[in-house]
C-alpha cells in the first residue's frame, strides 16, 4: 500500500533545446497538523499575609491556569524555594484535565514556628506542573509570595510602627537604620498595602529599644544635630505621660 504521508520523489524529464535533463522534485506530506504546545501560569498568595505568630497557620493558595492550546492533566505544584524552618507545604490540587483557558485552585497549609516568627517573614516560590496529551511535561514560570510575622518581643521595637516592623531596622527613626534596610525586606507592594492597614489597626506597642517622646531625640549620625521630634511618629511609651497640652 502506498504511504501518502511520506515524502516521495517524481522523476521529471524536460526537453530543452534538444537536450534531455533529469531532475527530481521533493514533495512533502500535507494535511498533517503539528501538536499544539501546552502552557500553564501560576498565581499564588498566602493568608494571613501579616502579623503571624508562632503556632498560626498560613494557608497558601495556588491558582493554576491553562494558557496553552491543548488540555493539561495531572496538575500539581512543585516548591522551588521555601525559607520556613519546617519543610515546605505540600499542595493539594483537584484531579482531572484542565482545558484551554480554564483555572483550578490548589491549596497548602504551613504552621509558623518560633524561628519563623523571629526572622520576621517567610518566602515561598513554586511552579505549576502537568502533562499534555502526548505525555510531555508542562510547567509554569515560578511564582513567589511573602508573608510577614510579628517578630519576637525581644527584638528592638520601633517608634514608628509596632515591634514586628521595628526589628526590620526601621529603629527609632534613625537615618543609619533606614539606610541599612534592604528593599527586599519590605516584600511586594501588595504586602505593604496590607501591612499598612494592619499597622494602623494594631495598638501601638513600643519595643525595648523605643525612645519615648518625652526624651531628647537622638542626633542624626552624619550631621551631628538633633533629629526633629515628631509626636505623631514617636508616641509616649507605655505608662509614660504624654506631652501636656498648652
Amino acid at each position: 500500500m502506498r504511504n501518502f504521508g511520506a515524502t516521495f520523489r517524481i522523476l521529471v524529464i524536460a526537453v530543452l533545446t534538444g537536450l534531455v535533463a533529469l531532475t527530481t522534485l521533493a514533495i512533502g506530506p500535507t494535511g498533517i497538523a503539528q501538536p499544539t504546545a501546552g502552557g500553564l501560569s501560576l498565581a499564588k498568595s498566602g493568608s494571613p499575609a501579616v502579623g503571624l505568630q508562632s503556632g498560626d497557620t498560613v494557608t497558601y493558595t495556588f491558582v493554576v491556569t491553562n494558557t496553552g492550546g491543548t488540555p493539561v492533566s495531572e496538575i500539581g505544584v512543585d516548591e522551588v524555594a521555601f525559607t520556613g524552618s519546617d519543610p515546605a507545604p505540600d499542595a493539594t490540587c483537584p484531579s482531572g484535565t484542565l482545558q484551554q483557558g480554564e483555572s483550578v485552585t490548589c491549596t497548602a497549609t504551613y504552621d509558623v514556628t518560633d524561628a519563623d516568627q523571629g526572622v520576621c517573614f517567610i518566602d515561598n516560590t513554586a511552579r505549576a506542573t502537568g502533562v499534555d496529551p502526548q505525555q510531555k511535561a508542562v510547567t509554569s514560570a515560578p511564582a513567589s509570595t511573602r508573608v510577614l510575622t510579628a517578630c519576637r518581643s525581644d527584638f528592638a521595637g520601633s517608634g514608628i510602627l509596632p515591634p514586628a516592623l521595628g526589628s526590620l531596622g526601621l529603629g527609632p527613626l534613625a537615618v543609619g537604620s533606614l539606610g541599612s534596610l534592604g528593599l527586599g525586606s519590605l516584600g511586594s507592594l501588595g504586602a505593604l498595602g496590607a501591612l499598612g492597614a494592619w499597622a494602623l489597626s494594631t495598638p501601638y506597642q513600643p519595643g525595648a529599644g523605643t525612645r519615648c517622646s518625652n526624651e531628647p531625640p537622638p542626633n542624626v549620625p552624619f550631621l551631628n544635630v538633633p533629629f526633629p521630634s515628631l509626636p505623631f511618629l514617636n508616641p509616649p511609651c507605655p505608662d509614660a505621660p504624654g506631652p501636656e497640652a498648652p
